[in-house]
């Protein structure tokens, strides 16, 4: 809807607004409900969260070094065809 509505009718900056306003009034909705999954206080298991996050890291912080890599050897092999 975005590519073929909104980006005509609104522009660049009012399609980014109504996707703020989408996102907004989720969170708002999702906010009023209960947890899907309540767990007593004391008996939580951080450890497979903590690894799932610093696998994500680590793999995030890669693909940042190869892009930056990739694009430095590229523009040095093509220089200024681009």
């Amino acid at each position: 809807m975005s590519a073929f509505i909104l980006i005509e009718v609104l522009g660049l900056p009012g399609t980014i607004l109504v996707a703020a306003a989408i996102n907004l009034a989720i969170v708002l909705v999702r906010g009023q409900r209960e947890p899907l999954l309540t767990v007593a206080p004391g008996t939580q298991n951080l450890a497979p969260a903590s690894l799932f996050l610093t696998i994500a890291a680590a793999t995030g912080f890669a693909s940042f070094l190869y892009e930056i890599a990739w694009i430095r050897t590229l523009s040095l092999m093509l220089s200024s065809a681009l």
